[in-house]
């Protein structure tokens, strides 16, 4: 009987502490949500045009003369681009007098970057890693200056310098001269 006794105690017990068990506040769920967002190629400079131009000159007497100058821009990317240059004589400095007999002075261009590539940062300008001034009708020819992207460096700094030049006692028409110079970002590449 004394087992008895213990299971209706131990039933009794139970259903006492049933209701309580009911009555308690439920545990803690959790519920997850995946959040996604996609980045999309990116190329583009900052603005249409390089902010100030390059001016060069003046040009005062029949001594041999060199000079050259450059601007910046920032060209945006999330990926590996090229930069090509224009290299039709719109790229030349060229007497801009209508009334005066077509002159051009010698033009050369170059072109750099804010970031250090294995040495490929520098296209055309003597500099840290060799390189020379590049007439305007060969500028970034037949080889493109390459952006390699590396994660984190979305906002690239290029420099486009421009160089002219005169030989001695071949005084160039008076007047001014004028070029404009394009650049051309092409995409070659995603972020790596």
């Amino acid at each position: 009987m004394e087992s008895l006794t213990k299971k209706l105690l131990l039933l009794l017990a139970v259903l006492c502490l049933t209701p309580n068990l009911a009555l308690a506040d439920p545990a803690a769920d959790d519920a997850t949500c995946a959040i996604t967002c996609t980045v999309n190629g990116i190329m583009e400079w900052d603005t249409a045009a390089f902010a100030t131009g390059i001016a060069l000159g003046p040009v005062t007497g029949p001594a041999a003369y060199t000079e050259d100058g450059n601007d910046t821009i920032i060209l945006y990317t999330n990926g590996s681009v090229d930069i090509t240059a224009d290299i039709d004589s719109d790229a030349l400095l060229t007497n801009s007098d209508a009334n005066a007999p077509v002159d051009t002075l010698t033009t050369k261009y170059g072109i750099t970057f804010d970031y250090t590539s294995a040495g490929t940062d520098t296209y055309g300008v003597a500099g840290a890693d060799g390189g020379e001034w590049q007439l305007y009708n060969v500028f970034l020819t037949p080889t493109a200056a390459t952006v390699t992207h590396y994660k984190g460096d979305g906002d690239i700094e290029v420099t486009l310098s421009c160089q002219v030049s005169t030989t001695a006692d071949e005084v160039p028409d008076k007047g001014d001269y004028t070029a404009t110079q394009t650049l051309t970002a092409t995409w070659t590449g995603p972020a790596d």
